[in-house]
């Protein structure tokens, strides 16, 4: 019984959720206007980077709590990058 109310739903939320980019579509469309999709990827490189940076600092001064926000940062950073570049 439990299998079929959660066939159910995963089918409803497949068919009636459906992801919604039109905002990162409207700022990859401004970013490429504005700059290019290269300087978007040494933009985002260069903010990865100093976010690497500042874990590694963190790493090495023994705050490991510091250290897990600047990861989840990190990977915040990439996602939103990868969503704006379309991958």
């Amino acid at each position: 019984m439990e299998d079929k109310v959660n066939d159910i739903i995963i089918e409803f939320i497949e068919v009636n959720i459906q992801p919604k980019f039109i905002i990162p579509k409207k700022i990859y469309r401004w970013l490429t206007e504005t700059f290019g999709v290269k300087v978007i990827y040494i933009i985002f490189s260069i903010i990865l980077l100093v976010i690497s940076y500042c874990g590694i600092v963190s790493l090495l001064k023994r705050k490991y709590d510091v250290f897990l926000m600047i990861i989840i940062a990190f990977f915040i950073v990439l996602g939103f990058m990868l969503t704006l570049l379309g991958w």
